[in-house]
């Protein structure tokens, strides 16, 4: 025998007695090693007698199985016996001393089990009590009889199997879902745990009085991360085998290949168990032979639910044929994402099953701002152009259907035309020059088909507010509008869900344009440009006032057309946020007096209620606690703020903070960073510098992780956290390096994207960072910059000139702030002058 040939252990050449197969690598060991052929010789002789002896003893068996348990458990009275599968047998039992009632799971072939049939035993009680679980049953401790049978108690659930619970309630559709929901999340949290069920179906779960499914029988389960994978495979699954239940089999796991295996098999199951919970039938015709049967799943021709039973939604049928694709890499990745997307039908958020279609994600989608590459945009605009005649027009005529086909052919010919490097022009480089692509694809490919061309031009609309382009976006949703209004009048047009989406993305549009003028006129104001300012102001009123009718028009429809309860609280929420906006630039923009203050008080009112009304139907559809509840705090926290109700804006916020680290995914970290954000700027408001710090310093880290160091929203994070470390005279070494950073990140005069008013801000601040740290000179380099900045641009701005003020003549600054020359003119310089020697420590 050769000596770099190691023999197999025990088990395995149990494995080949029992199933009379020897895989082709272990032949040729056997052939050299005569130890393990006569092993193997005497396995088989000893299983035929086995077998002999159990078939001459069938009778004998069987009724000593129904008359009675074959033997004591220690510690517990059996019963009866409850459950026989082709493992193991289940009985009734009472625990001694404590009187509950459990189940007590034994070896089904007892001291006759082979080796690896005890190990499958073993692996199960291991694989269960690791998994606690509220849908799942738990493990109350195992052992060993006097006979040397493994046993494990576990608890007892008064219950039906699902499928009896299916026939004796009749679920409608909803209540279907929600036990499909509550069964994925407790095979989700398996998964999670690397843990694949491979035997889902009925008979495994069972319906508690309560109506909690529980799901048991985890003897074929297989742990994905199992450190010695080839023992576990030999236990889990032989090459070739199969183990399972066929009815409830997915194609892969009906291969034999233990390696194609894995969460998405369980998933398959859960399909088939979705479709029988909606329809009371099987996705699949009756078969006469395994053969068939093995065709019929790897032909992956499954009907829609909705086909068999009235009341079933185009939503709920995509979900049930994703969980059910015969191709593995098309269905959900695991348990959970199943069950989250059959949550979120039942909240009326848009559902991933849909994923393949832009209209719908761009339509409903709370991420939908979120286009982060030209390439992702690019794949997602392919795939909605090849789906337009499925997705869209699948009711309608098969010329209809031609039709579409064509149109969408000719959308994807010329996306791939924009980018063959080979065409005349230039090849679009950015998300936008794609969109501009897509846009015009459309206007020109979907000329006969208006409401199309509608549907289509608004989902580009909502692109371009992604990407921030609002006279793009304007531009696109005014001709999605027009297209429309040539179709619909009067009252059909207002009654209209597409029209009332058109309205809300124009809302979008505005109420960003107000947002921005109120930034540019609180910049001009600090560079001394009043005219500016007030202009500024004008233009934020008109957009917020054009904001709010678009809102409060398209909430409307919504409501009347029984839009999904996610758009309606999404329109509740923005038109909330509206009506705040637009009180507060009403009191900038009108003289402060009794009426205005009422006017203002009586909007910010309004708008409160508006806010408690989406804060209530988004506990209405997230419970208590999600990312749109913080939204909603974070909102009414800005309204306590702006109000001067400063500590209880802080404590809104705070309470925003904890709900957004809850409920955050990894990817959406940035979530977390706005909230520290918010909550540093509160501190702030209440001169609370050094407790700002911690909050501004997380911000900064995953705001920049998210959106890049020299991103608005970074530097805007970073320069607070410096001003604040100023403000409270804190000992930070890294401040210099900060302010510099920041100024650093800030786009430079005459470059593209150059904002005067943010690049000026941030330089004073290096330039009061530096003077409080000592370094003069360096301090005088940036401000003559500055300097030389304001003379080009031809402005008085009263930030460089108070800078230059404090360093040229610091002793009458200096004078003023300490009462020795309080007869001194008090200029605008002068008075920032002051402020910023006595709030930042300028040394003196």
């Amino acid at each position: 025998m050769s000596e770099d040939i190691t023999c197999p252990d025990r088990m395995m050449l149990e494995e080949c007695s029992v199933t009379g197969k020897v895989p082709p690598e272990l032949q040729g060991h056997l052939e050299e090693c005569p130890a393990c052929k006569e092993l193997l010789e005497s396995l088989r002789s000893e299983n035929d007698f086995l077998l002999e002896f159990a078939g001459a003893n069938q009778d004998q068996l069987v009724s000593n199985d129904q008359a009675g348990p074959p033997q004591t458990v220690p510690g517990y009275h059996l019963l009866r016996e409850l459950h026989r599968g082709g493992q193991g047998v289940v009985w009734l039992a009472e625990q001694e001393g404590t009187r509950r009632r459990v189940a007590v799971k034994m070896l089904l072939q007892g001291r006759f089990a082979t080796s690896r049939q005890r190990s499958r035993f073993e692996r199960e009680i291991e694989v269960i009590a690791s998994l606690r679980h509220p849908g799942i049953v738990i493990v109350f401790e195992s052992g060993v009889t006097h006979d040397n049978e493994i046993y494990f108690a576990m608890e007892y659930v008064e219950g039906r199997p699902l499928d009896v619970w299916m026939k004796e309630t009749q679920p409608s559709p909803e209540e279907a879902v929600k036990m499909m929901v509550a069964i994925g999340d407790a095979i989700g949290f398996a998964h999670r745990r690397g843990v694949i069920h491979r035997d889902i179906k009925p008979g495994n779960i069972l319906v508690d009085e309560q109506g909690q499914p529980k799901v048991l029988d985890f003897g074929l389960a297989r742990i994905e991360d199992e450190q010695n994978t080839e023992r576990a495979e030999m236990l889990a699954t032989a090459a070739g085998e199969f183990l399972g239940t066929f009815a409830y089999a997915s194609p892969e796991q009906l291969t034999g290949d233990p390696n194609a295996v894995d969460t998405r098999a369980d998933v398959y199951a859960l399909g088939i168990l979705m479709f029988e919970n909606l329809t009371a039938t099987s996705p699949f015709p009756p078969v006469e032979s395994v053969a068939d049967l093995v065709q019929s799943r790897l032909e992956g021709v499954v009907p829609r639910p909705s086909t068999r039973r009235k009341g079933i939604g185009r939503e709920l049928d995509l979900i049930n044929l994703k969980a059910l694709d015969a191709e593995p890499d098309r269905r959900y990745e695991t348990a959970a994402e199943f069950a989250e997307d059959l949550r979120r039908l039942l909240e009326g958020r848009p559902v991933q099953a849909r994923g393949d279609s832009l209209p719908y994600v761009l339509w409903k989608s709370i991420n939908r701002h979120r286009l982060a590459s030209t390439f992702i945009l690019t794949v997602v605009l392919l795939v909605i152009a090849s789906t337009i005649s499925l997705g869209i027009l699948y009711r309608e005529s098969e010329e209809k259907r031609v039709e579409a086909e064509a149109v969408s052919n000719a959308i994807i010919n010329g996306i791939i035309t924009s980018m063959d490097t080979e065409r005349e022009g230039e090849m679009p480089e950015t998300a936008a020059d794609f969109l501009d692509v897509w846009t015009m694809g459309i206007s020109e490919a979907l000329a006969d088909l208006p409401v199309i061309e509608a549907r289509l031009l608004a989902a580009a609309g909502q692109g371009y507010i992604g990407l921030k382009l609002w006279d793009k976006a304007d531009q696109v949703l005014a001709k999605a509008d027009a297209r429309l209004r040539e179709l619909v009048v009067g009252r059909e047009l207002s009654e209209s869900l597409l029209f009332g989406e058109i309205l809300h993305q124009q809302a979008r549009v505005d109420y960003h344009r107000g947002r921005e003028g109120i930034l540019d006129s609180s910049r001009a104001e600090r560079g001394g440009r009043e005219k500016d300012a007030l202009d500024f102001q004008e233009i934020a009123l008109d957009m917020f006032e054009s904001a709010e009718t678009r809102y409060r028009r398209s909430r409307m429809i919504r409501i009347r057309q029984s839009a999904p309860r996610f758009d309606i609280a999404t329109s509740t929420h923005h038109h909330a946020a509206t009506l705040r906006e637009l009180g507060m630039a009403l009191g900038s923009a009108y003289p402060v007096d009794e009426e205005t203050s009422l006017r203002v008080e009586a909007m910010l009112d309004l708008s409160n209620a508006r806010f408690m009304e989406a804060r209530e139907q988004w506990k209405a559809l997230e419970g208590e606690s999600s990312s749109n509840i913080a939204s909603v705090t974070n909102s009414l926290a800005r309204t306590a703020k702006l109000r001067g109700q400063n500590e209880k804006a802080l404590e809104l916020y705070l309470e925003a903070l904890e709900m957004v680290k809850k409920h955050g995914k990894a990817k959406e970290l940035y979530r977390i960073g706005l909230a520290h954000k918010n909550v540093g700027t509160a501190h702030r408001t209440l001169g609370q510098w050094v407790e700002s710090v911690p909050h501004l310093d997380e911000a900064m880290v995953l705001l920049s992780d998210r959106y890049g160091p020299t991103n608005s929203r970074t530097l805007g994070a970073q320069e607070s956290m410096v001003d604040s470390i100023l403000r409270g005279g804190m000992d930070e070494p890294r401040v210099v390096s900060l302010s510099q950073s920041a100024f650093d990140g800030h786009v430079k005069p005459g470059e593209a994207g150059h904002n005067y008013d943010l690049y000026v801000d941030s330089g004073v601040l290096v330039v009061d960072t530096l003077m409080v740290s000592g370094d003069k000179e360096e301090a005088r380099r940036i401000l003559a910059e500055l300097l030389a900045l304001m003379n080009a641009e031809q402005v008085d701005d009263p930030r460089i000139k108070s800078r230059n003020l404090l360093m040229e003549d610091p002793a009458r600054v200096f004078g003023i702030l300490n009462g020795v020359d309080a007869s001194l003119d008090y200029s605008l310089e002068m008075q920032q002058a002051l402020g910023i020697a006595e709030k930042r420590g300028w040394p003196h």
